[in-house]
């Protein structure tokens, strides 16, 4: 008997092993870069309007033709307003990335708005919930005390059914649910305006769709798309 249980819990290792390399293998060899973050800036420096974040604020799975989160977010909330687009988010970013890196900037940026979506590096790379608490505290703080108007964007859903096998795919959502509650936490703390993301695109990207990018993990151009419908209508 304590033979078998021996074969069970080596057969079951294998298998989470090799489904948790076969999501991130697969990510890796479809990865798109995002595309090149452009700065629109006139003559005379503008409050800005500034974008902060990770791989999907940044726009990974956009194609040549597409635009970006961060851009299709601007056009509609900040061109109007005549404020100056920044950009600052890059692919791979944690909450401890925004906070070391791009808040410095976005507070050069006289940013009038400031949009944050970030997390979902964080849910995979295992940051502890008070860590990750401690970081996103300290990046809402800053942007506080710049008086600039802030919208948070809470870590969507991600990973269709065809690489995000069970029990990985239970285990991020579950992941993804404890950081989304962090966030929320914060943002009613504050009196911050929260989009909830994943309640509104949950249900139509865990199926493979035209709404992700070769990688199946990153939202294509209609996927960005119908991200930035939810936000503007929140």
């Amino acid at each position: 008997m304590k033979f078998l249980w021996l074969i069970l819990i080596i057969l079951l290792s294998v298998y989470l092993n090799r489904t948790y390399a076969y999501y991130y293998d697969y990510i890796g060899d479809h990865y798109q870069k995002a595309p090149a973050q452009t700065i629109l800036r006139g003559e005379d420096i503008k409050p800005g309007f500034v974008l902060l974040g990770d791989s999907l604020m940044a726009g990974v799975g956009v194609s040549a033709e597409g635009e970006n989160l961060g851009l299709l977010l601007y056009k509609v909330k900040g061109e109007t307003k005549n404020l100056e687009y920044f950009n600052l988010a890059f692919a791979g970013a944690t909450a401890e990335n925004v906070l070391k890196q791009q808040l410095p900037e976005a507070l050069k940026a006289q940013p009038r708005e400031v949009t944050l979506l970030v997390g979902i590096n964080d849910a995979h790379d295992f940051t502890a919930d008070k860590d990750f608490e401690q970081n996103y505290r300290q990046i809402v703080d800053g942007l506080i005390a710049s008086s600039a108007q802030i919208t948070l964007i809470n870590i969507p859903y991600l990973g269709s059914s065809s690489i995000l096998l069970p029990p990985w795919s239970l285990f991020m959502e579950i992941r993804t649910r404890q950081l989304n509650s962090i966030i929320d936490k914060i943002a009613k703390e504050n009196n911050l305006k929260l989009v909830d993301l994943y309640k509104l695109s949950r249900e139509r990207f865990v199926n493979p769709s035209e709404l992700y990018s070769e990688d199946q993990f990153h939202p294509s151009d209609e996927g960005y798309a119908l991200w930035s419908d939810y936000i503007n209508a929140n």
